[in-house]
């Protein structure tokens, strides 16, 4: 490759990390005020009391997926970024391992909800979001970083901004229907 060819394609990588950068840098601004305005949305349907049951039931998946996840999906962005990486055989074992921590996390979570949760009334409907949640959570988390490792940033940001969009929506919905 000539000189005049190099310079050209690193400045098409830079436009292209460039573009990258902003487009992660907007959608982790838009994910930021999505969770401000759904804050207030939820403080302001549930009340205090119905605010605290939806953390409790909230709380729990979510620190099962951050600590059961093993950084699975930051192994699999790693292993993308090989370039002897198979992108079929690297799918198929990160979705199998994240189905595998999935019901590992399901079970213990599961477990313990009860004992954790023992003065709420919350706790059946903890145990069934837990169980719900946690499948699709690593599953997505998984298929995100195949996105990530593959560099296509415009579906992985679209993708990570998803759930914070709908979850807006719905509330907002619910404040119209009162």
């Amino acid at each position: 490759m000539s000189v005049v060819g190099l310079a050209a394609a690193r400045r098409t990588a830079s436009v292209r990390l460039s573009g990258a950068w902003l487009g992660t840098s907007a959608t982790n601004a838009a994910i930021l005020l999505f969770g401000l305005a759904t804050g207030v949305l939820s403080a302001r349907l549930l009340a205090p009391e119905g605010r605290g049951a939806l953390a409790a039931v909230l709380f729990w998946p979510h620190l099962i997926t951050a600590l059961g996840g093993l950084s699975l999906p930051a192994a699999m962005v790693f292993r993308r970024g090989r370039p002897d990486a198979d992108r079929v055989a690297l799918a198929a074992t990160g979705a199998w391992l994240a189905l595998g921590l999935s019901f590992i996390g399901a079970l213990v979570g599961y477990l313990a909800v009860p004992f954790l949760l023992r003065d709420s009334a919350a706790g059946t409907l903890a145990q069934a979001y837990l169980l719900a949640f946690l499948p699709f959570n690593f599953l997505a988390l998984a298929l995100l970083a195949l996105d990530q490792g593959d560099m296509r940033f415009g579906r992985y940001n679209l993708t990570r901004l998803l759930p914070s969009g709908v979850y807006l929506v719905g509330l907002l919905v619910l404040w119209a229907l009162d």
